[in-house]
């Protein structure tokens, strides 16, 4: 069943248009800034812990650094499909899986028993997470009428520019402070979360 919605220059029509008022838009808001956010996040929460892994598993930086350049290379390649896959089978569903993907994957990179392993599940992490920035902006844009985008757009923002720069504070606590895994772990919480408003509360079509 395909997404049956449409996005003009003066908004939205069909299905969504009618759920565009009230608290529908703010569920799709809350649930677009957990999968923006975790997916962001991960971008940068490793990089202060590296000196850590490497040490965990006695390899050097440079094969330690494939944690966080796989995650990237990974996602770079993958998001280019995701308006694909978006209308082929729904801006939900696809949404819906790559934060669930997403979710499976933190907790096996928290779970890795080698650098190899760890190296594996961040390539996969990225992959099934690659979708969830480009689709919450776009579950945004479309519940929101136009006169209410600039405001959607502004809070929508501002975890997304803070994700950045919280991560690699947040990854090296962690690894200071608590153990590196819980650098993966503290995803599964917010993808859950996620993925139950977004399963619930979210609509993909009439």
């Amino acid at each position: 069943m395909s997404t049956h919605f449409h996005v003009s220059g003066t908004g939205i029509t069909g299905p969504l248009a009618r759920r565009a008022s009230g608290n529908y838009k703010w569920w799709v808001l809350i649930t677009a800034i957990f999968g923006a956010f975790v997916s962001i996040l991960d971008a940068t929460v490793v990089n202060t812990a590296l000196p850590h892994i490497q040490l965990a598993f006695g390899t050097d930086l440079h094969t330690a650094s494939s944690v966080v350049t796989g995650y990237l290379l990974a996602q770079g390649v993958v998001i280019a499909a995701s308006g694909f896959l978006a209308t082929r089978f729904g801006i939900k569903r696809v949404y819906l899986l790559s934060l669930a993907l997403f979710t499976f994957f933190s907790a096996l990179c928290g779970l890795a028993w080698n650098i190899e392993s760890l190296i594996f599940f961040r390539v996969l992490q990225g992959a099934g997470g690659a979708a969830l920035f480009p689709l919450s902006f776009s579950l945004v844009f479309a519940a929101f009428p136009e006169e209410q985008r600039g405001l959607a757009n502004g809070i929508f923002g501002i975890p997304v520019l803070v994700a950045p720069a919280l991560g690699p504070v947040i990854g090296g606590y962690l690894a200071q402070y608590v153990d590196w895994r819980w650098i993966f772990y503290l995803n599964l919480p917010i993808g859950i979360l996620g993925i139950i408003i977004c399963w619930r509360m979210l609509h993909e079509s009439e």
